[in-house]
């Protein structure tokens, strides 16, 4: 018999304090349907694609001179740069279909940094 709905699901969660999923219904929610939970650190550079995003335009806005700029041309290069990485459909998709490995090996490390930070 194939599996319910509600078997195959496993909700994700950093254990930062704000979170919306924290309120008490939603706790006494997942538990009664006894939803599995995924806990990962908040703000977890390995499992926030964004971040490794965000340190390859770093890496290649420290190789440009930049200095002397104004706020408004620093921020247009930028802008440059963030929509060249959003054309790049191989950036997303990549990092993307790296998390299933991503929350594995963070798992396996207890939460600490794991390599693909550094990606």
């Amino acid at each position: 018999m194939a599996a319910s709905f509600l078997e195959k699901i496993t909700c994700s969660s950093s254990i930062a304090p704000v979170c919306t999923h924290t309120a008490k219904k939603v706790q006494a929610l997942l538990q009664k349907q006894r939803v599995p939970i995924l806990t990962w650190p908040p703000q977890s550079p390995d499992l926030n694609i964004i971040e490794n995003v965000r340190g390859r335009i770093k890496t290649v806005l420290s190789r440009q001179p930049l200095h002397g700029l104004s706020s408004d041309n620093f921020w247009a290069v930028v802008q440059q740069e963030w929509d060249r990485r959003k054309r790049d459909p191989a950036i997303g998709g990549a990092l993307h279909e790296s998390m299933y490995v991503r929350m594995t090996t963070v798992s396996q490390c207890h939460g600490d940094v794991t390599l693909y930070y550094s990606l």
